[in-house]
């Protein structure tokens, strides 16, 4: 019975690395076996319940997670998969409750505190994350996960010292255990720091274990733009474009998505595809300043000035940093535009 659990898991472990429908289609068919087995058994519904939130079915997830507690009160991975479905359902306050009940039933592992960490760092809650790395790397001081996820605050938060410290926590990391998630940090740290050989070195090395996230492809395409290195260039945005349409027919309500198609669309000249995808963009996250600025840097190279600086003003008032926009080569002639004035701390 645990093993058709176990085959469900590795099935949607599958899916979040390579997204194919039929994975999805696996994982559940095995959890129903393992169900009709035995239906008294907390980890079979912790299975399916992650397997509703790795597809956006919260709810449903919610469901799978208290039938497990409800057999098991204090099994700590339902307790933090459930704290998930919550905070994928924006009950922020339940979430956090139940990650540090999560936590505290189990205070001698570093995941609970891991996981908390997460949590706070996803809420910019940036302090109280690093609390908890920190209660994390003490139990396990040779823990590379807490390390990068460390670092990954220390760049969220952004502070004067924060991306030497982040540095340091990634290199830790990678030096414990070599990792796509180190090595993809490290590579867009050092982009935003102008260290473009370095980036293309460390974000191929996470490309080398892991090939299929889009962002990752984009920072390659960009480092090797700055490096001037055209052949390198088209061949990184050629596979990000891949990714990009197939992960556009998985998630089509994913406004970053049909926002960075919107770039690679215009970079080709492909005026009405690409303009589908920018109203597609915004009508999904007219807010999100990444966005924004995906599809002011889309005007731009569609050779609409006028709106693309409408744009990029938009999403440096929604919370966008100038130095995230300034290490992208394609906005340089935008952003030294005369009419460029942005209302932010330079």
């Amino acid at each position: 019975m645990l093993g058709y659990a176990q085959l469900g898991e590795a099935y949607r472990l599958k899916y979040k690395v390579g997204p194919n429908p039929k994975w999805i289609e696996e994982a559940l068919a095995n959890c129903q076996k393992a169900v009709e087995l035995d239906d008294r058994v907390p980890a079979v519904y912790v299975t399916l319940a992650k397997i509703h939130e790795t597809t956006g079915k919260h709810d449903l997830g919610v469901q799978e997670f208290q039938r497990a507690l409800q057999l098991n009160p204090r099994d700590s991975d339902a307790l933090r998969g459930i704290a998930h479905a919550y905070e994928g359902s924006g009950r922020i306050a339940d979430a956090e409750a139940a990650f540090k009940n999560a936590a505290s039933l189990r205070p001698d592992f570093w995941v609970g505190y891991d996981e908390l960490g997460n949590f706070y760092d996803r809420q910019a809650r940036y302090p109280e994350a690093i609390a908890q790395y920190q209660k994390g790397i003490a139990l396990t001081p040779d823990n590379a996960q807490v390390y990068t996820n460390l670092a990954a605050t220390y760049l969220d938060r952004g502070g004067p010292s924060d991306a030497n410290d982040a540095e340091q926590a990634l290199k830790k990391s990678v030096a414990l255990s070599p990792s796509y998630a180190g090595y993809a940090n490290l590579g867009s740290l050092y982009l935003t720091q102008k260290r473009y050989a370095e980036s293309a070195t460390m974000t191929e090395k996470a490309l080398a274990l892991n090939d299929t996230d889009f962002r990752v492809w984009a920072n390659l395409a960009s480092a090797y733009d700055w490096l001037k290195d055209q052949p390198k260039e088209d061949a990184a945005q050629q596979r990000e474009l891949g990714l990009l349409e197939d992960a556009a027919k998985l998630h089509p309500s994913d406004a970053e998505i049909q926002s960075q198609l919107g770039i690679l669309y215009s970079q080709k000249k492909l005026r009405d595809q690409a303009l589908v995808r920018m109203q597609s963009a915004l009508a999904l996250g007219p807010d999100d300043p990444q966005v924004l600025a995906n599809v002011g840097q889309a005007y731009e190279e569609l050779g609409d000035r006028r709106q693309a600086l409408r744009y990029l003003k938009k999403s440096l008032d929604k919370g966008m940093s100038i130095d995230i926009l300034r290490a992208n080569p394609d906005l340089h002639e935008l952003l030294s535009d005369p009419s460029f004035r942005p209302s932010v701390k330079q």
